[in-house]
């Protein structure tokens, strides 16, 4: 089991990667749906291609519990 270090807990800092904006996500999302490529998404924004394809997934998902 991995111990956050220290002086980050007394800190109460968070550990591990940062979190993807709203804003960016919003983004992907109206890229995504005006039919633009994934890779191109993903450039544009400054995040990866695996991130993009999350993001979207997260939104149907969430857009299929809503109807």
């Amino acid at each position: 089991m991995s111990e956050i270090p220290k002086a980050a807990s007394e800190r109460k800092t968070r550990t591990g990667r940062p979190r993807i904006k709203r804003a960016t996500r919003e983004a992907v999302i109206r890229l995504y749906n005006e039919d633009m490529l994934i890779k191109d998404i993903a450039t544009a924004c400054g995040i990866s291609n695996s991130s993009v394809f999350r993001i979207v997934r997260e939104a149907r998902a969430k857009s299929n519990k809503k109807e």
